[in-house]
């Protein structure tokens, strides 16, 4: 037997709790600080917000910033969330706050917070919330009348335009939202009973649509992955051990990889070559001369590759000729990627896992801003 029940349509109304704290608006002051990266600011009347114009980001000393006007009272306790909605044709990652006149007497010297954030390009209203607790207390003491802050959106890459209204400070709650529901696919409940001694019935399953697991394994098996990132370089010398040409360039790179295994690692970036590469993933490849040499021999040593992964075309024939390598240990996708790198970046690792989905996609980050 199948039991179905139907989500009527009704209005949800979430309940309001006993005590809510007022949000506290924030405006900015007519004239952009001095030193800012903007240049320039206007306020649209009609919309309501704030226009403006990024010039410059040295990502040192001129970073993009905008002044609020002072405290004129004191902020309540649960005001814990700096918020601000925005539209902008650059994305932010990294936001720094700067309280002035810190201190409970407003006497204080300025005070830095940082802060990473979720702030992708939008052509619509998006809204940024950041949880400023630690400021509201210890040595800034943010919340006293004549206190003011700056905004510094540290990794806007310039030229560009964003636009900001509705800056405050608010709760760290979301407020309820009132949801008229629609019987339809989306709310529809079924059920069934699986007990068939006792209906006879025949019974069917459902899964949703899910993401299959990746099958990505550790690709040295026992071992704890030890990477030499940046791994070694390949150098054109004049001779190594007695052997003199191109020859002596193979032979140097080969005691460099016998080096690192030495060493205790276990996997390698590959090198800016894609060619030098064939040679560590397959004995019996040639580089630069006739005779082919086996840059890994005897070494228990995995390798990472990342040249020859750009062009489609590259790409193509390098994943189709290490995938099938055990000593692939997988593809490096991007170094230290900026956050205005991260959509090419992904849509690079989708293109390299459309030809080996077996192997590990890597990428390191840095936070510098």
């Amino acid at each position: 037997m199948k039991i179905r029940s139907i989500l009527s349509g009704f209005a949800i109304f979430a309940a309001i709790a006993a005590y809510a704290a007022t949000p506290y608006s924030l405006g900015l002051e007519d004239n952009l600080p001095e030193g800012t990266g903007f240049s320039a600011q206007t306020w649209d009347d009609n919309a309501k917000c704030w226009n403006l114009t990024g010039g410059k980001n040295d990502f040192d000393k001129v970073r993009p910033t905008v002044q609020c006007k002072p405290l004129t009272e004191k902020l309540d306790a649960d005001l814990t969330v700096l918020a601000f909605d925005y539209k902008s044709d650059t994305p932010v990652g990294n936001f720094q706050m700067v309280v002035y006149n810190s201190g409970s007497n407003a006497t204080g010297s300025p005070r830095k917070s940082s802060y990473i954030i979720k702030m992708p390009a939008s052509e619509q209203w998006r809204t940024v919330r950041i949880n400023i607790k630690a400021a509201r207390g210890g040595l800034t003491k943010l919340g006293v009348p004549k206190q003011y802050i700056t905004m510094a959106f540290m990794d806007l890459q310039c030229p560009s335009n964003m636009s900001l209204k509705n800056i405050r400070f608010e709760q760290d709650v979301y407020p309820p939202v009132e949801q008229n529901l629609v019987p339809g696919k989306d709310n529809l409940v079924e059920a069934e009973n699986f007990n068939t001694s006792v209906s006879q019935a025949t019974h069917t399953s459902r899964y949703f649509n899910t993401a299959a697991l990746p099958k990505y394994k550790n690709p040295v098996p026992g071992k704890f992955p030890i990477y030499a990132f940046t791994s070694v370089s390949f150098e054109t010398v004049d001779e190594f051990e007695g052997v003199t040409g191109p020859r002596a360039w193979e032979l140097l790179m080969q005691k460099k990889y016998k080096d690192l295994a030495e060493a205790g690692f276990n996997i390698t970036e590959g090198c800016a070559y894609s060619g030098v590469d064939r040679a560590a993933l397959f004995p019996g490849q040639t580089i630069n001369t006739d005779e082919p040499i086996d840059l890994f021999e005897g070494l228990d040593l995995k390798i990472m590759l990342r040249a020859g992964l750009d062009s489609p075309s590259d790409r193509k024939n390098v994943v189709g000729f290490a995938k099938n390598s055990p000593r692939l240990a997988g593809y490096c996708i991007k170094d230290e990627p900026h956050v205005k790198d991260l959509d090419a970046m992904g849509s690079k690792l989708a293109a390299v896992r459309d030809l080996d989905d077996e192997h590990l996609l890597y990428g390191n980050l840095l936070h510098i801003n």
